[in-house]
């Protein structure tokens, strides 16, 4: 005769499943609370890359704005160049004499025309004596330098005033002079600057009368300041400067980025610079 004895659980069995159960509960929660951290670590990462990302996304959006603002048309402007009623802030036009520029229609009443502009870094200004006297860059980009030897033709027409404005640290400064002017290649594109005013303190007045020179074509020129800081682009240098608007952009090595000695000393770079000329009649 087959006998089933079926095991009735005792008081201790039962508490044994109950502590087994707890331990579980337990486990699980300490593997919710890990996630809980994870999750935590990811969203602060993330906030962290956007917020690094930040200055780019200002890049990208001001190019955006320039790129929309910039006109390509190749109408003639009138004999006041630049002098014309329009909505967009940049225009780029073509001159009386066939040269193309870029116009600021706005700031200070308008008829400026740019004939230095640095905001991304994309174009490299670190260039010889014959880049400089012809101009380079790209007006798309937004970024360019007009060219000493088309300077000096109009400049050399009138009598003309320049402007300076500079973003550092995303705060916007300038420096207005009341007479611009650099001579021909042959006076090596000397500048004539006087007639400061503005809030950018005058860091431009250091460099009158002094010629243009580039560090390509005279790294070997001991008495330039040049030679003993090693600065990039080409300015107006002579046994050292209180301004380089052509440095390397955004660099904080010495003597090296875009700098303008009353704000940025030779350390700190400038984000934004943009020199533009204007006839006085």
């Amino acid at each position: 005769m087959l006998i089933v004895t079926v095991a009735t659980a005792t008081f201790d069995d039962l508490v044994k499943v109950i502590q087994k159960l707890m331990k579980q509960a337990d486990e699980d929660k300490e593997k919710i609370q890990e996630n809980k951290q994870k999750i935590k670590n990811i969203q602060e990462d993330f906030d962290t890359r956007q917020q690094n990302l930040s200055p780019f996304k200002d890049i990208l959006v001001n190019g955006k704005k320039d790129y929309k603002e910039m006109n390509t048309s190749d109408s003639i402007l009138p004999d006041r160049p630049c002098n014309v009623n329009s909505t967009k802030r940049r225009l780029v036009l073509n001159l009386a004499s066939g040269l193309k520029v870029m116009c600021d229609t706005m700031t200070d009443g308008g008829g400026w025309i740019i004939i230095q502009r640095r905001i991304k870094g994309m174009v490299d200004f670190n260039r010889d004596w014959q880049e400089y006297r012809d101009g380079f860059g790209d007006y798309n980009i937004g970024e360019f330098y007009l060219g000493n030897e088309n300077i000096y033709k109009l400049t050399s027409s009138g009598n003309y005033e320049l402007r300076v404005d500079l973003e550092i640290n995303y705060s916007f400064y300038y420096a207005l002079y009341s007479k611009f002017q650099i001579m021909n290649e042959s006076n090596k594109y000397k500048l004539k600057i006087s007639g400061y005013l503005g809030n950018a303190t005058d860091s431009l007045a250091w460099h009158d009368n002094l010629n243009f020179s580039t560090y390509k074509d005279n790294k070997n020129n001991i008495p330039n300041c040049l030679f003993k800081y090693p600065g990039p682009g080409g300015w107006w240098f002579g046994a050292g400067h209180g301004s380089n608007l052509n440095g390397v952009w955004r660099s904080d090595r010495f003597n090296q980025g875009i700098n303008w000695y009353g704000l940025t000393g030779y350390k700190k770079s400038a984000y934004f610079s943009e020199m533009k000329i204007r006839e006085k009649y």
